[in-house]
């Protein structure tokens, strides 16, 4: 029954999913007449939101940050890709939960791994990102922005990723807050690149509601003339 919501359960399902903060923002635009979380509970749920909000400040204030370092270390520009990016379109830019930051920049391999490598000698190599440490969030520098697991598929794709790649480093945008500002991906290459993510996430790691919510907004953002994504 609606009137007896187990508002607990929903905090921990929200937990489990990473959509803690959109659930509260639900709540707090329920109608009078619906049922409500009761005071000790609203106060659990609303504890919960300001320590979100707190970690995508510190996010956002890393993403900024990394992005000045590498531009003034290397002359080179980067974009942010997926995590802080997506909160931006979100009614709300503080209620997506935060994870790690993925930076894709205008260098190549042996760059990307040479400035991260000067960051932190025992940096960790992957298959399309270089790990890098030192600051509060963790950090991915990608070559790629994302593969494929057949090789004709990921051929193809990542020879995409090169012709379209000049486009995505001159789209910068302001975080809330005078935060400062970040490179983002163009809505169409964004789409395509997410796609990829999450179906890597469908066959290795699972989807959960976070990556589609995420999906939703940047859908949302798509401009209604942009038909290059479904061509």
């Amino acid at each position: 029954s609606v009137s007896h919501i187990n508002w607990d359960k929903r905090l921990d399902f929200g937990r489990r999913q990473s959509i803690r903060g959109v659930l509260l923002h639900g709540i707090k635009k329920l109608p009078a007449d619906a049922p409500h979380p009761t005071p000790p509970q609203l106060m659990r749920w609303l504890q919960m939101g300001m320590t979100i909000k707190a970690a995508n400040v510190q996010v956002y204030r890393d993403a900024v940050t990394l992005t000045r370092t590498f531009h003034e270390e290397t002359g080179g520009e980067s974009v942010v890709m997926k995590g802080q990016a997506n909160a931006l379109r979100y009614p709300d830019p503080y209620i997506r939960e935060p994870g790690d930051i993925d930076l894709w920049t205008t260098a190549s391999t042996k760059e990307v791994i040479r400035w991260a490598r000067h960051h932190n000698p025992k940096a960790g190599i992957e298959y399309h990102h270089i790990d890098l440490e030192g600051l509060k969030t963790p950090a991915e520098v990608h070559y790629v922005p994302s593969f494929m697991g057949n090789l004709f598929y990921e051929w193809r794709m990542r020879r995409w990723f090169q012709k379209e790649k000049p486009k995505q480093f001159g789209n910068k945008a302001l975080l809330p807050d005078g935060l400062g500002e970040i490179g983002v991906l163009e809505p169409s290459f964004d789409c395509v690149f997410q796609l990829s993510h999450m179906m890597h996430h469908f066959f290795f790691e699972g989807i959960g509601f976070r990556q589609v919510i995420d999906f939703y907004y940047l859908l949302s953002a798509m401009p209604k003339d942009d038909g290059r994504i479904m061509r």
